[in-house]
């Protein structure tokens, strides 16, 4: 198909796929674009999507040349590419599907797209699979290049960029007036097109039988120049690429050399009766389970502890004492009244700053909330008048505190044992 490509070469060319790479994991940018390790397989999603486009791509070729076909035209055409482009290296990640399940799927895409569209006659198809190229700078230091699955433009004069997802999930709207790779081809379309004023980005979600559309601004378009060129900048200057995990990983080609995913690739590639014996994972297994003892120790030990600083208070209440001796350590008990005012959220609470902004004081026991700290420490320094003290009192209820702290013996302490002693 005819280029948007400038003539100018630049340093070196970007797509927006590349760069969604190394904003998803460096890593796999790395080996991607940089060591260009080819990998032969291919994901089931990405082969079914392929045959959807390219008859999609027939479709709207045939009908430049006043030809249109039949929908079991079409779905013929699609069985015929699906099966001399299978081969044994698609893979399929879902459990429990099939091949069966995703040609049906594909066919079912075709099927509601003609019923939807037919008989295709909404604007003038001015392209295919239609390679732009474009500048991102004055200086043209940045590069660009990408594929539009279809150019249209309506007889109003109005641009369509249309881009056919196979995608099975749905985005909403915000996501997509969000979105930078159609906007980008816009880009380029104002490039080479010079009466293209007015452009709408068109997304067919076909698994769903559903079209979003949305338009940018100027402004929107200087803006992703600039992000772009800054993620360009990263990647240009980077020195380490990273692994990062996210749900990618389980469509990623290189398992077997990512440091995060590699010891996984390892365990599922053994036979289930030797990697129960694999050092690694033996290892982790062992270690898995001195923490679970450890945490049920320290669960054992932590309630031990309760019942005994409990012990202590009821001893301490007893014998009228608040330090407690042992052989190397004391025990300091303290136990007091405390005033405890409403917590945040309580209808009480709005009830009490209410009364303290009413008041003019709320500010004084204010930090980001209202910090009880602060008015518990008014309350006592009776900075406020007594009528409004006795006011905030009213919101507080008295409560019993225990606390068992535990400290060192001092050394005149140990000095007095060891006089004992003798």
């Amino acid at each position: 198909m005819p280029s948007c490509l400038p003539k100018e070469i630049a340093v070196a060319v970007y797509s927006y796929s590349k760069l969604e790479t190394f904003k998803s994991c460096p890593l796999r940018y790395k080996f991607t674009y940089i060591d260009r390790i080819k990998r032969p397989g291919e994901g089931v999603e990405a082969f079914m999507g392929k045959r959807i486009h390219e008859v999609l791509e027939k479709l709207y070729a045939d009908l430049q040349y006043k030809k249109q076909n039949s929908l079991n035209e079409l779905l013929a055409d699609y069985e015929s590419r699906w099966k001399a482009n299978w081969h044994d290296n698609v893979n399929i990640k879902k459990e429990g599907l099939t091949q069966d399940n995703y040609f049906e799927m594909g066919r079912e895409c075709i099927r509601a797209y003609y019923e939807r569209y037919q008989p295709f006659n909404q604007a003038i198809t001015l392209g295919l699979e239609r390679k732009v190229g474009f500048f991102l700078d004055p200086e043209k230091r940045f590069q660009m290049v990408g594929y539009i699955d279809r150019l249209d433009q309506r007889p109003d004069g109005t641009y369509e960029i249309h881009d056919y997802k196979s995608s099975n999930t749905c985005p909403e709207q915000t996501n997509l007036d969000a979105d930078e790779q159609l906007a980008l081809y816009q880009i380029a379309l104002k490039q080479a097109f010079t009466d293209a004023k007015d452009v709408e980005l068109v997304w067919h979600y076909l698994v769903f039988d559903k079209e979003f559309r949305s338009k940018r601004t100027p402004e929107q378009l200087e803006d992703i120049k600039r992000t772009t060129i800054e993620t360009i900048m990263q990647i240009e200057a980077a020195k380490e690429f990273e692994p990062s995990e996210s749900s990618l990983c389980d469509w990623c080609d290189y398992p077997d050399l990512c440091p995060r995913r590699r010891h996984f690739y390892i365990i599922e590639s053994l036979p289930m009766n030797e990697y129960a014996n694999e050092t690694g994972y033996t290892l982790v297994n062992k270690l898995a389970e001195l923490e679970d003892k450890k945490k049920a120790l320290v669960k054992e030990i932590d309630g031990e502890i309760v019942k005994i600083k409990e012990a202590l208070v009821a001893y301490a209440k007893a014998e009228g004492v608040d330090v407690i001796r042992g052989a190397t350590k004391k025990a300091k008990v303290k136990i007091e009244e405390v005033e405890k005012y409403p917590y945040a959220g309580t209808p009480e609470r709005k009830e009490l700053e209410a009364l303290l902004a009413s008041a003019g004081c709320l500010e004084d026991v204010m930090k980001a909330s209202l910090d009880l700290g602060k008015l518990a420490k008014a309350v006592k320094s009776n900075i406020w008048s007594p009528e409004l003290i006795a006011h905030v009192k009213k919101f507080a209820v008295r409560e019993t505190e225990c606390s068992v702290t535990l400290s060192k013996l001092s050394e005149r302490d140990l000095i007095l044992d060891e006089e004992m002693s003798y």
